[in-house]
């Protein structure tokens, strides 16, 4: 990350949404609460974690007024999981590092996980696309340690075959399979959900806006 923002400055990073829960399930299972996540008799731990994660649809400059709204309304079970994505996604305070000042930078700021422009835009969540590709072309390659000339060799071939697709897409052909229905109806579901964040926000239901959102999502 610190070096495509170096290299390539006026790119956008965005981190990927399955990475994002796993790392928060991860949390789940070191505190010992895989089971009582699981239990389909008591849904509030799983229900606040899907919350948890639901921030990542909440307009940047509200994450942190709708976080510390969501902290108060978590069984106490989560309240040190909830401290961990706070120092690790939103801030650090400065009084747990016993440091005097206001809070701290988190080691991955806001505006790289956050995913509310993405799903009003239908954009994607994951890097899903990004892993195949790469899957693809060192498949393309055959090699784990490829000579720099066999390796431009096949860098030529996939830049063709890009200019290909171009021409493809300009002729509204489709150059790629679909998504599966299932996913293609959580995106739609995602869409008209945080369409409406603003009437869930003057309506003075966020917490809502964050349930609605978190029962489509899966871990």
């Amino acid at each position: 990350m610190n070096a495509c923002k170096q290299v390539l400055s006026t790119s956008t990073v965005r981190l990927c949404f399955f990475h994002l829960g796993q790392s928060v399930y991860r949390r789940v299972q070191g505190a010992g609460l895989q089971a009582a996540y699981s239990d389909p008799n008591y849904r509030a731990v799983k229900t606040g974690i899907h919350m948890l994660l639901s921030l990542a649809f909440v307009p940047v400059t509200d994450v942190i007024a709708t976080f510390e709204l969501l902290r108060r309304d978590l069984p106490q079970e989560l309240l040190a999981i909830a401290d961990d994505f706070e120092a690790t996604y939103i801030r650090v305070r400065r009084a747990r590092t016993r440091r005097p000042g206001p809070p701290g930078p988190p080691r991955y700021p806001i505006g790289e996980w956050n995913l509310y422009d993405a799903a009003i835009m239908l954009g994607p969540r994951t890097n899903n696309l990004t892993e195949g590709w790469h899957h693809r072309f060192n498949v393309m390659v055959g090699k784990n340690h490829p000579s720099f000339y066999h390796l431009v060799r096949e860098l030529q071939k996939e830049q063709r075959d890009t200019e290909v697709m171009v021409r493809e897409l300009s002729l509204g052909r489709k150059v790629k399979v679909p998504q599966l229905k299932r996913y293609q109806r959580v995106d739609e579901r995602l869409q008209s959900i945080a369409e409406d964040y603003q009437t869930y926000k003057q309506e003075g239901r966020v917490l809502d806006y964050l349930r609605d959102c978190g029962h489509n999502i899966t871990l």
